[in-house]
């Protein structure tokens, strides 16, 4: 650990929380603190901290990508969604009906905004089969690496 952490010189803090062993020891990492001797830490900041595990190592988000979710402000993926800014990521809004004024409107916003992580619902994509589009033929999505999905069952 202490290699990894000498190479990347913006690393200001090493929080080290116990597992293997119940003190372990922190003298050889600089700026290492344990986990038991920070103050307690707000429910939000363990809540960003969950999202960043997601976004990071389970989405791929990046700093350069562009991320869009089609959520409302009271859905818990709206905070997901805004908590991608924390990574960097660029997040993208859409504020209206999924089909309106066209059934594709949100495919033609992938496209133009050059979306690379788009997140919607298993209905909203249930939707678009049943309705008969095909947006990875009519639409440039080269830029989207993910497609992700929430809600009922897939």
């Amino acid at each position: 650990m202490r290699e990894f952490v000498d190479r990347i010189e913006s690393i200001e803090r090493v929080i080290v929380v116990p597992y293997l062993q119940a003190e372990p020891d922190c003298s050889g990492l600089l700026g290492a603190v344990r986990w038991d001797a920070l103050p307690a830490v707000h429910g939000a900041g363990r809540t960003l901290l969950q999202h960043m595990k997601e976004q990071v190592l389970h989405t791929d988000l990046r700093r350069d990508d562009r991320t869009f979710y089609f959520t409302t402000c009271g859905w818990m993926m709206w905070n997901w969604l805004v908590s991608s800014l924390a990574v960097g990521a660029t997040i993208v809004l859409y504020d209206g009906s999924p089909f309106a004024p066209r059934n594709d409107i949100l495919w033609e916003m992938a496209e133009r905004e050059r979306v690379t992580v788009f997140g919607t619902s298993a209905k909203y994509l249930a939707l678009c089969e049943k309705s008969g589009l095909t947006p990875g033929r009519d639409r440039d999505l080269s830029a989207i690496r993910a497609i992700l999905s929430t809600g009922s069952p897939l």
